[in-house]
This record gives C-alpha cells, sequence and structure tokens, in this order.
C-alpha cells in the first residue's frame, strides 16, 4: 500500500481550458465534459490533476508508470470520488482510492494505491 498526495493552485488552469490539445493529453473526453458543465471548471479540473497527480506519485512506489490522461477520475453512485485506469491490466493489478478537496485559491488530492494480493503482513525483525 502507498501514499500520494498533490496540491495545485486553481488558477494555473484559467487559460488551460480553452487549450483543447492540452486538455487532451491531461484529461479524458468525460472528465473535460464534466468539468466544463460546472459553474467554475477550473476549480474542477485542479482537483482532477491533483488527483491524477497523486496516484502518479504512489505508483511510483511501485515502479509502475501511466500517463496523466491513462487515469479516469470521476465518481461513484453515492458521489463519492474515484479513478480507474484506462489500461484494463493496471485496474487488475492495483486498487485506488482518492479523496479530493479545494478552496477558492487551491485543490489538493491524495491517493491510497493498493497491490491487488499484497496484503500479506511483512515480517519485522522484532516479530516473535
Amino acid at each position: 500500500m502507498e501514499i500520494g498526495i498533490d496540491c495545485i493552485e486553481i488558477n494555473r488552469f484559467c487559460e488551460i481550458k480553452a487549450n483543447e490539445r492540452l486538455l487532451r493529453r491531461i484529461f479524458t473526453k468525460e472528465e473535460v465534459e464534466y468539468c466544463r458543465g460546472k459553474s467554475y471548471p477550473p476549480q474542477h479540473l485542479a482537483a482532477r490533476f491533483a488527483a491524477k497527480e497523486a496516484i502518479i506519485k504512489a505508483l511510483s512506489n511501485f515502479s509502475a508508470r501511466v500517463p496523466l490522461n491513462g487515469i479516469a477520475i470521476s465518481k461513484d453512485t453515492r458521489g463519492v470520488p474515484c479513478a480507474k485506469f484506462l489500461d484494463a491490466g493496471l485496474n487488475r493489478r492495483y486498487k485506488i482510492k482518492i479523496s479530493m478537496s479545494h478552496s477558492d485559491s487551491v485543490a489538493v488530492a491524495c491517493a491510497l494505491v493498493t497491490k491487488v494480493g499484497s496484503n500479506r503482513r511483512r515480517k519485522n525483525k522484532n516479530d516473535v
């Protein structure tokens, strides 16, 4: 199990929201549509970016690599943020839990990534 966290200033996404090429390199089509449906899209773009960065940071401890647009951030049926990889193989190997938040100026996200099948406890040298 590994953790990643990221924090980003929302104003960095004020100009990005109109740059289609850059948006495609970072977000899925569904993420862009969701964010554009909000009253202030940069807040939601920044939160999703922070979540993707947090996931990538956690994955780096497993020596796994994935591009930003290879991760999809959405909400489940209860409205809880969730993430999945667009590569089905990665979804079989790793489980992700995320939390996102933002203020008027900053977005933050935390990710917990667990390798499937690695829930065996490591022995500590002090274990008997």
